[in-house]
């Protein structure tokens, strides 16, 4: 009887040491990329945008108004090759594209699959028998579906270089000013942020064990009013069934230049907040799916006019088979 107890016992604690602590093992949370690999993620970002004008009198001020912009689509990498020193060479491409903005100038639409016009074709004439030049989401989306685009991708996840990317920045820079937002995570360095989440998990270097946290920073723009500096705080909240589950808390923070220039407009940042979850397979060393949300409340100030600003952004990533 003691011995069968002792047998007994001795099983319940060589499971206590081996199930859970499997779970509890420090994880990778950047993916080897090998040659021949091909890695297709579906993408969704939608940004909502409402403003409400207030200060300068009725018959000066804009109206209020509501923006959107959906961007959806596969984005493909393919490992070309991986030199000696671990730096993949990256080709990529985009498929299943849709573009679709709605502003109170109109909407502009973009499908992929319902428009067969390369990017140098010769758009139709219009109505004076010139030639009609397309919408900036009508000449992006063109360019993104058949630019050769490629990067590389050094072993911690970090992009270096984008290559092919000169028809889109050609699309962009003939785009009005006042346009160039409807781009959206296509700006280059939006663009590289999102290639870099398809192979790491962001600032995560080093093994990670649950508990484990860490913090990264990114800063946008904002022009001549400052940039805007969001920290995100993650955490490897946990493994459960060889998927580890990776959350993030966002912070905003407003950066305004010491000497601002008076005909510029200023920034005051509202409520504002992000989350992300990430879920990574352990197994396969990849990532399975990402989602985001911000939100960011702005007022801009110039003279007598302000305008109060709600923006809501989410965007996901979902491993395709």
């Amino acid at each position: 009887m003691v011995r069968r107890l002792v047998l007994n016992a001795s099983f319940l604690v060589s499971l206590i040491s081996t199930g859970p602590c499997l779970a509890q093992d420090a994880v990778t949370l950047v993916r080897k990329l090998l040659p021949g690999q091909e890695l297709s993620y579906a993408f969704h970002r939608d940004l909502k945008v409402s403003q409400s004008p207030s200060g300068a009198a009725e018959g000066d001020q804009p109206a209020a108004a509501d923006s959107s912009i959906v961007q959806s689509g596969t984005i493909t990498l393919t490992i070309a090759a991986v030199r000696d020193d671990g730096v993949a060479d990256v080709r990529i491409k985009f498929s299943d594209l849709k573009l679709t903005a709605d502003t109170p100038d109109g909407t502009q639409q973009f499908d992929s699959a319902a428009t067969a016009q390369p990017a140098d074709e010769a758009p139709e004439p219009g109505a004076d028998g010139a030639a009609s030049e397309p919408s900036l989401l009508s000449a992006l989306g063109n360019a993104l579906a058949s630019a050769p685009m490629s990067c590389s991708i050094a072993p911690d996840g970090t992009v270096r270089g984008l290559n092919g990317y000169e028809s889109v920045i050609a699309v962009l820079g003939k785009a009005p000013a006042e346009e160039r937002w409807l781009s959206g995570m296509f700006m280059p360095d939006a663009l590289i942020l999102a290639i870099e989440q398809l192979v790491a998990v962001e600032g995560a270097t080093g093994p990670r064990k649950p508990g484990d946290g860490w913090q990264t920073t990114q800063r946008t723009g904002l022009g001549s009013a400052g940039a805007l500096e969001v920290t995100t705080d993650w955490r490897l909240d946990s493994i459960e069934n060889g998927i580890a589950k990776i959350v993030g808390e966002e912070s905003l923070d407003l950066l305004v230049p010491q000497q601002a220039d008076q005909s510029s407009p200023r920034v005051q940042l509202g409520e504002s907040s992000g989350s992300s979850e990430i879920a990574w397979s352990v197994a396969d060393g990849a990532l399975i799916s990402l989602r985001q949300e911000q939100k960011a409340a702005t007022t801009w100030s110039l003279g007598e006019l302000s305008v109060e600003q709600q923006q809501v952004t989410t965007f996901r990533l979902e491993r395709k088979p």
